[in-house]
């Protein structure tokens, strides 16, 4: 029929942009092509691979779990779940890499690749666990010191008061010796005026 001829074009549309490196195009054409294939025919592991070297890891993750439900068997189906777990590692979804790769060895435990991608991937979970922890730890301490510093402007304001209202009894108990000064009483020497040193802001 006109649709499976149409299907096999695009098909072949398809694999010849992929090998050419065109995956952009390659991925366009396979993914017509599948709209137009008879049931039996899944392409959804060349649709992962084209999406995949796209870049479009959320479109190859979606196309590799497709393939492992369609997976004939468990190597087949392991291998698929491996795509899943590396579209997810290029997207840092970390965890849930571990766990397709977990899905890859159950399938397949002498996989050696998903072994070791399943101990990156553990690694980078760990490393990204830790630099969220960090982040905490940061906004913390950028809180508490943002707070000390409020608090050490309050008690400086509180300080600053205090001083002047020092300052104003200093020139109040200077003005009767002035007086007497001037009217020809002992010339004993004014009280000297203390200015209020602002105690060193903590940092």
């Amino acid at each position: 029929t006109i649709f499976k001829r149409v299907f096999a074009d695009l098909w072949r549309l398809g694999k010849k942009y992929y090998q050419e490196g065109n995956y952009k195009q390659a991925y366009q054409s396979l993914l017509e092509a599948q709209k137009l294939a008879p049931s039996e025919i899944d392409l959804s592991q060349d649709i992962g691979n084209a999406a995949y070297r796209s870049q479009d890891y959320e479109m190859a993750e979606k196309a590799f779990r497709a393939a492992a439900s369609n997976g004939e068997d468990e190597m087949s189906q392991a291998k698929h779940w491996h795509n899943v777990g590396n579209s997810q590692m290029q997207k840092k979804d970390y965890k849930a890499a571990v766990d397709s790769y977990k899905n890859a060895l159950r399938k397949n435990p002498a996989d050696d690749k998903a072994r070791y991608n399943l101990a990156e991937a553990q690694r980078r979970v760990k490393q990204q666990e830790q630099q969220e922890q960090d982040q905490k730890d940061q906004n913390q301490d950028q809180k508490d010191s943002q707070d000390q510093s409020e608090n050490d402007d309050q008690n400086n304001s509180q300080n600053d008061d205090q001083s002047n209202q020092d300052q104003n009894q200093n020139n109040q108990s200077q003005d009767p010796q002035n007086q007497n000064s001037e009217s020809g009483g002992s010339e004993g020497d004014a009280s000297q005026e203390t200015e209020g040193k602002l105690a060193d802001r903590q940092t």
